[in-house]
């Protein structure tokens, strides 16, 4: 049959009778992953060679379709979790879409501290190669604030002995690999659960020995 209308159709909210069903999208934008890096700054009591970073906020034009611009634009808060530390950042982040299948990211941003300490600790910054809709290969360079430190120890011949650190900033190159989507989501969960789980053994074990 001739339908004489002009396509796209709109219809009027009074002339819709039901909707079988409607498409969610999240508008979180997820990344996770773990990233490794070497401390060329001042020495940390607690620091952490390798992290799980977790990243979690919003990015315009991922949920354009069928083909997202070329740049996309927004935020993400960071935590960066290990069994020796845990840290939290704010992230801007600008991203570039060459394809489907390729893009990049620039992101910056303060490392943050409790609110009587100053709130900003430092800074991170870095890029990141996409490959498809769920891989991420990354590198960062994070700046954080230690504070001073002693550390202690024991020998036969002197006794106690203790060397006084005077704290400064970590300055780390971290790289590594994220997952995002899906499988961020996966890669996050399982990985803070890991490492909850990792953390109580630790406890767990230095209280039997004791």
């Amino acid at each position: 049959m001739h339908d004489p209308r002009t396509y796209p159709v709109s219809y009027r909210f009074s002339e819709i009778r039901s909707v079988a069903s409607i498409k969610q999208e999240s508008l979180v934008y997820v990344e996770s992953g773990v990233e490794t890096g070497k401390n060329h700054g001042a020495e940390s009591q607690y620091y952490s060679e390798t992290f799980l970073m977790i990243e979690m906020g919003y990015l315009s034009g991922e949920r354009a379709r069928p083909e997202p611009p070329r740049w996309g634009f927004g935020g993400t808060f960071l935590v960066a979790a290990s069994n020796m530390d845990f840290r939290a950042g704010m992230k801007a982040r600008a991203r570039y879409r060459f394809n489907r299948h390729l893009s990049c990211d620039v992101t910056a941003g303060p490392m943050l501290t409790s609110w009587n300490d100053g709130l900003f600790n430092g800074f991170i910054g870095g890029v990141g190669v996409n490959l498809g809709s769920f891989f991420t290969l990354k590198s960062e360079y994070m700046l954080y604030g230690v504070p001073p430190w002693r550390e202690s120890g024991y020998t036969y011949s002197d006794g106690y002995t203790y060397t006084n650190y005077p704290g400064g900033y970590e300055k780390v190159w971290y790289n590594g690999v994220a997952f995002r989507g899906t499988l961020g989501w996966v890669t996050a969960s399982v990985g803070s659960v890991a490492l909850i789980a990792f953390v109580v053994a630790s406890f767990a074990a230095l209280g039997s020995s004791n």
